[in-house]
């Protein structure tokens, strides 16, 4: 079987950080690790809540496609950064370390 590499993505300021296969997108790993990403549509790139700033690496992420810069534009021009900082957590796919920050405050989901 195929193995992947991983690599980490630290979410701020929580200090988090996440193991994220490449390729997968920054939603689904947290998913995966019991964290609650904040959505409204469950990862489908409908809605905006899963917003996060890219404050490092973000070359290391899939780049945007239409959907994506068409549902973050009014954000980008809002607060006036670049593109490639304001990105979907369900739409950017990992392909090296990355530091983010969500939009909202992230939850666990499991229950221990």
């Amino acid at each position: 079987m195929f193995n992947r590499p991983v690599h980490h993505v630290r979410v701020e300021p929580d200090g988090l950080v996440l193991d994220v296969r490449d390729g997968q997108t920054i939603f689904r790993a947290a998913y995966d690790a019991g964290i609650e990403w904040p959505t409204k549509c469950g990862g489908a790139r409908q809605c905006t809540f899963c917003t996060m700033t890219v404050t490092a690496g973000a070359e290391n992420l899939s780049a945007a496609d239409k959907d994506e810069l068409f549902r973050t534009a009014a954000w980008i021009r809002k607060l006036g950064i670049e593109p490639n900082r304001l990105r979907l957590a369900c739409a950017a796919r990992v392909r090296g370390p990355v530091v983010v920050e969500p939009r909202y405050p992230l939850r666990s989901h499991h229950v221990d």
